[in-house]
C-alpha cells in the first residue's frame, strides 16, 4: 500500500462515512445521506444513554460494551495508522458489522417504550428497502448482459482473454473458466498471491512477453479506454479481427471496451 495505493482518507468526510456507511449502502443523495447521518448519530446516542443507565441492572450489557469497543477501536487504530499510510476504507468494517448490530439490537430489546423501538426499527427497515431496490436495479439491468452476449456470439474454443483491470477482468475469469485468461499487472501491484484465487484459468503477468509464444485469437477487455488494445495491435504479426466496441454497464458503473486480435505466429 505504500506506493501509489488507491485508498485516500479525507477528513471530515471519512468520519461522516463511518457513521452512515451501514445505512446508506448505494444511496448517493447528499440530502438523504445527511438525514441518515443524523439518524445514525441519534441511534448511537440512544445506545450510549441506555448503556449508561442500564449497565448496573443488566450484566449482559458488558458484552455490548465490548462489542462496541472492538468495532470502533479497530476503526480508531486504523485511522491512527493511516496518518502514515492510508489503509482504511469504510467497507473494510463489514467483517465486524455483527458486533455493532448485536449491540444495537440488544439495547433496543431493553426498551420498554415499544413506540421508540418501532420507530427506530421502521427507519432501519425503510433504509434497507431503499438500498435493496437500488441494488436490484443496478444488478439486474439489461445493460449488464450486453458484454457477455457479444462475447458469446464471438468466442471460440481456444480464444485467450487479456485485460489489465481486475475489476472487469475477474468477471470473465469466472464467466469463461474454460478459456485461458491473462491479467496484465501493468502497475506492478503486489497482488499475484491474492489473484491465485482465479487460477488455473487466470495467470497474472507483469509484462506482455508471455504473448511471444502464443498463437491464435486474443479477446482484449479494456476498462472503457483502448489502452491495452492500442499497445497490443502495434506488436508484430497481429491482425485485427474486431475493432474496439465500448459498452457501458449499470453494475458498479463499469465500462468495457472489447476487441479481438489474432496473433499469426
Amino acid at each position: 500500500m505504500s506506493n501509489g495505493f488507491w485508498i485516500q482518507i479525507k477528513y471530515p468526510d471519512i468520519l461522516f462515512d463511518i457513521l452512515t456507511f451501514n445505512y446508506t449502502g448505494m444511496i448517493e443523495s447528499k440530502i438523504l445521506k445527511t438525514s441518515i447521518f443524523i439518524f445514525a448519530s441519534i441511534v448511537l446516542i440512544y445506545v450510549a444513554i441506555k448503556i449508561a443507565t442500564k449497565r448496573k441492572e443488566d450484566s449482559n450489557i458488558k458484552v455490548c460494551i465490548w462489542g462496541l469497543i472492538v468495532y470502533f477501536g479497530v476503526i480508531f487504530v486504523s485511522l491512527i495508522l493511516s496518518i502514515k499510510t492510508d489503509i482504511f476504507t469504510t467497507r473494510y468494517t463489514i467483517p465486524m458489522i455483527g458486533l455493532l448490530i448485536f449491540a444495537v439490537s440488544y439495547i433496543f430489546s431493553l426498551e420498554k417504550k415499544k413506540w421508540i423501538t418501532i420507530i427506530l426499527a421502521s427507519c432501519i427497515i425503510m433504509l434497507f428497502g431503499i438500498n435493496a431496490y437500488k441494488f436490484y436495479l443496478e444488478n439486474y439491468n439489461e445493460s449488464n448482459q450486453k458484454i457477455t452476449k457479444i462475447i458469446d456470439n464471438n468466442i471460440q474454443e481456444d480464444d485467450i482473454f487479456i485485460y489489465r483491470e481486475i475489476g472487469v477482468g475477474s468477471i470473465f475469469a469466472i464467466k469463461y473458466p474454460e478459456n485461458k485468461q491473462i491479467y496484465f499487472n501493468a502497475y506492478h501491484w503486489t497482488v499475484e498471491d491474492a489473484y491465485k484465487a482465479y487460477a488455473p484459468q487466470m495467470e497474472t503477468v507483469e509484462d506482455l512477453s508471455i504473448l511471444d509464444n502464443i498463437k491464435g485469437r486474443i479477446i482484449v477487455i479494456d476498462d472503457g479506454s483502448t489502452a491495452l488494445y492500442d499497445e497490443l495491435k502495434e506488436k508484430q504479426n497481429i491482425q485485427i479481427v474486431k475493432e474496439p466496441e465500448k459498452i457501458n454497464s449499470s453494475y458498479k458503473n463499469l465500462n468495457f471496451t472489447i476487441s479481438i486480435l489474432n496473433k499469426t505466429n
